[in-house]
């Protein structure tokens, strides 16, 4: 079992700092040194969401890794061609593609805070 709580207060933080536009590489780096070694959980995110609709895990990559978070494509608008996605598992393919993509930032997010702040 990890430390929700610190997951919550992290998510909180980097949020409202990145929403008042003032979160850099540096700044981020300050914010997450309480949590170095630290095993915060996921079980503590309450979903919030930036000004522009990132999560607290997309602004950490999208800071600490600029160039491979805009390689994370977003959904499309329009399925593309010869997509398959499992009907038994999501309702739809957009869904489908959001969970592929959330899988995406995950990995990074893990590989950042894992280098960069021992998070277990």
């Amino acid at each position: 079992m990890g430390w929700n709580q610190g997951y919550t207060i992290m998510e909180k933080t980097v949020i409202a700092i990145y929403d008042s536009g003032v979160l850099t590489e540096e700044k981020l780096n300050e914010i997450m040194q309480p949590y170095v070694g630290q095993d915060i959980d996921h079980g503590g995110c309450y979903d919030l969401r930036s000004k522009d609709g990132l999560s607290a895990d997309e602004i950490v990559c999208k800071i600490m890794e600029p160039e491979r978070f805009s390689a994370i494509k977003p959904v499309p608008e329009q399925m593309p061609e010869n997509y398959e996605w499992d009907s038994r598992i999501y309702d739809s393919w957009q869904d489908a593609l959001q969970d592929e993509r959330d899988s995406e930032i995950y990995d990074l997010w893990v590989e950042i805070t894992r280098r960069m702040w021992k998070f277990c």
